[in-house]
């Protein structure tokens, strides 16, 4: 066979990377050798390599957003709490929650792990403090004491000495005696909340934020108080006006991790310059939230970076290669709306950037600095050959102005002159894009379609039509006739071509709008992005995936060559199994109608029948004709019985419950005891109970007739000494004892019973 044609389009692109979100602010925990982060992101855990700066797990949650982490001390298990106050512990080698419970009124604000990692202490927002037992699950303290939420809470870092301090937004910091189970010391020295806590490595020194103070533990006393540093960071210089939130001392002198509030990590290492001053030098930047993607540029000779502008007053350049944030380009005061990319004249690759605080500010990228920037104009004017300029109007119209006239060095006001101008849409028009030979230029707008116009006289070319929302992006390949649209509404990147001005492919990956598409000057990579805060990053994939097509059709051509030969060898089982693997409904038919023919049509159609799995049945009850209609009368029948059977099987239960309490089968498996006889005693066993002698067969019948005969006697004995018994009464009753006394007059009888 021959081989595949060469690739003359590229029209295949898959998602091969993504720049997602995973830290949304608040809560997150750092490894004891710190080689990943647990980061908070909305009602989930991420866990983010630190080396590879990527997520490596996902913990779902309860819906709730993550309020406190941390980690225990050997990083095998991750407590977590969220505003639902359930607290949980995660096994983060299985990544499954293996315990959880409640523990307070309120939302959990801190969590601190024991160094034994038995005990865990949680800060609440009901203003108590609770010690748990890990294992078990149960509380072991319970402190009551501050007069406001708990923000703060961290174990001494000596295990022997069993202290828990707590900081809480009444200003003050408790220190709590897990042995006594009371409070003793109290620091009242801020005067706001107390957001932070730290324990020096001898456990004599606390470090408490809010006020830039150290404190004795034994004693409570403010012993120093910290004015200036010899390395200072200005959040200002690295965030724009988004400061400082959080900042861990790194182990194994790895430097310095900081915190901001727009969800960066940045890490610094401490360096001693040439003069002896101690700076510090950022090496890694993390960036846990991008916010909405408003404009990207690939960047670079070989296009390894991204430069991306986010609802944010800086640029972020990301490595293409690894998805991590390179550096950053700050200098705008006001979110920055565009980027755009141009090449001096000395050859270096330029940055142009837009703001709202209408600057535009052009920057160079090997020296990562601004070099040029105008507050004063809000149009930022490229020429091409054809030296036209390209406006862009609010009134739905398209002008092109001549440059020819206007000289290099003029000090006069320049008066340009319009070549052409063309009411473009019925609608806003969000995005313009020149073809790369400046020949054609394409215009996108929210009624939906792209337009594309003939330089420099904006003569209609062709109209694109197939998004059902607004276009907020175009852009041409540099080397192929195409277009691509980006929409805004319904989250999809189509890709036109300018031979038939038909849509040839259709991109979804987005869960929100497409504001944002770079295009590769190769065209081996895209980069999309929008309102789901997310950078999708396309490869071109078009000459694998003809290779894969080529390749399956060479197989399905041998498969058939197969099926042909077992036809052929009257091997009609594999004949029938091929047919259905190939989805070769008129050949199976062939083959049914020639069994039918010869008479031996029951051993082939069983054989290959059995066989069958889910998908090949589905796959045959496609093939019935009108099966749609029949189908749709049959769900509601199999519906009917499968519910009755489901009534019968739980009334079951019933029985087996019955059973269970009157011990006739077992509860644990459900089936007869072993020694039935438990239950029922035989003939003999009886006896034994009675106290008889166990006989065999041999002289049962003798025994059980003397026996019963004994029996009679006894009875009939016992008859008799009760009537007599009951005579000797009724004879004694009625005899009467008669007494005769003297008297005057006579004889008196007595009568006495």
């Amino acid at each position: 066979m021959a081989a595949p044609s060469p690739v003359s389009l590229k029209r295949n692109y898959r998602c091969v990377s993504s720049l997602q979100q995973f830290y949304s602010g608040g809560a997150f925990a750092v490894s004891s050798d710190g080689a990943f982060l647990a980061c908070a992101c909305g009602d989930q855990i991420k866990v983010v390599d630190t080396a590879a700066s990527s997520v490596r797990a996902t913990l779902e949650g309860d819906s709730e957003a993550v309020t406190a982490l941390a980690l225990s001390p050997d990083d095998r298990f991750l407590f977590s709490a969220s505003h639902s106050r359930l607290i949980r512990v995660w096994d983060l080698s299985s990544l499954k929650c293996i315990r959880s419970w409640k523990g307070h009124d309120g939302p959990v604000m801190g969590i601190a792990c024991h160094s034994s990692g038995g005990l865990i202490a949680t800060a609440g927002a009901d203003k108590r403090v609770c010690v748990w037992d890990v294992d078990g699950g149960f509380c072991t303290h319970f402190f009551k004491g501050h007069q406001g939420v708990v923000t703060s809470i961290a174990f001494h870092s000596d295990p022997n000495r069993l202290l828990l301090l707590s900081g809480s937004d009444d200003a003050s910091i408790r220190v709590w005696n897990l042995e006594s189970k009371k409070c003793v010391a109290v620091m009242e020295k801020h005067f706001s909340p107390v957001t932070s806590l730290a324990l020096s490595e001898d456990g004599q020194t606390l470090l408490s934020a809010g006020r830039d103070k150290f404190y004795f533990s034994n004693s409570a006393v403010c012993i120093y108080e910290q004015q200036s540093s010899d390395a200072t960071l200005s959040s200002h210089e690295e965030d724009s006006r988004r400061g400082f939130t959080s900042a861990v001392i790194l182990p194994s002198d790895q430097g310095l991790l900081c915190v901001t509030a727009g969800q960066q990590f940045l890490f610094y290492s401490p360096i001693n310059s040439v003069e002896g001053e101690f700076d510090l030098n950022l090496y890694k930047r993390l960036v846990g939230y991008n916010e909405e993607i408003l404009d990207m540029r690939f960047l670079g000779e070989d296009e390894e970076y991204l430069a991306v502008a986010t609802n944010l007053e800086q640029v972020r350049v990301y490595d293409v290669a690894s998805m991590s944030c390179a550096y950053v380009l700050s200098g705008h005061t006001d979110i920055v709306v565009c980027v755009d990319t141009c090449i001096s004249s000395s050859g270096r690759t330029l940055v142009v950037t837009g703001s709202k605080d209408n600057s535009v500010r052009v920057w160079d990228i090997e020296s990562r600095h601004c070099i040029d920037s105008n507050s004063d104009s809000t149009i930022y004017q490229l020429f091409g050959p054809l030296n036209v300029v390209l406006v862009l109007q609010s009134d739905r119209t398209i002008k092109v102005w001549s440059m020819e006239d206007v000289a290099e060095d003029v000090d006069q006001e320049i008066v340009l002159k319009a070549k052409a101008v063309v009411a473009a849409h019925d609608k806003d028009i969000n995005s313009l894009a020149v073809s790369p030979n400046d020949s054609l230029v394409c215009s996108g707008s929210e009624d939906h379609t792209a337009c594309l116009w003939r330089l420099p006289d904006l003569v209609s070319v062709a109209v694109l039509k197939g998004h059902r929302r607004g276009i907020w992006s175009v852009e041409f390949s540099p080397v192929d006739q195409c277009v691509m649209t980006a929409s805004g509404g319904d989250g999809l990147v189509k890709l036109w071509t300018l031979k038939s001005n038909e849509c040839i492919a259709t991109y979804d990956q987005h869960e929100g709008k497409v504001w944002a598409l770079a295009v590769g000057r190769k065209t081996e990579m895209l980069a999309t992005g929008g309102t789901d805060a997310i950078v999708n990053l396309w490869h071109d994939c078009t000459a694998a995936d003809k290779q894969e097509a080529f390749h399956k059709e060479e197989e399905a051509i041998l498969r058939g060559q197969e099926l042909e030969n077992a036809v052929s060898d009257a091997d009609y089982t594999r004949a029938i199994q091929l047919a259905f693997e190939l989805r070769r409904p008129h050949k199976l038919f062939e083959l049914f109608s020639q069994l039918c023919r010869i008479g031996d049509t029951v051993d082939p159609i069983e054989k290959a029948l059995s066989g069958l799995g889910k998908e090949e049945l589905r796959v045959l009850l496609e093939y019935i004709k009108g099966v749609g209609e029949l189908l749709e009368g049959l769900i509601p029948y199999s519906q009917r019985h499968f519910s009755r059977i489901d009534r019968l099987v739980r009334s079951t239960f019933l029985l087996d419950y019955i059973l269970t309490k009157m011990s006739v089968i077992d509860p644990e498996t459900g089936t007869l005891p072993t020694k039935p006889e438990s239950v029922l005693l035989s003939e003999n066993d009886l006896k034994v109970e009675r106290g008889l002698p166990k006989m065999n067969d041999q002289t049962d019948n003798t025994y059980e007739s003397g026996h019963n005969n004994q029996i009679l006697v006894s009875e009939i004995e016992e008859k008799v000494a009760s009537k007599k018994r009951k005579s000797s009464k009724s004879k004694r009753g009625s005899q009467k004892k008669v007494k005769v006394a003297p008297h005057d007059g006579g004889s008196v009888v007595s009568v006495e019973a």
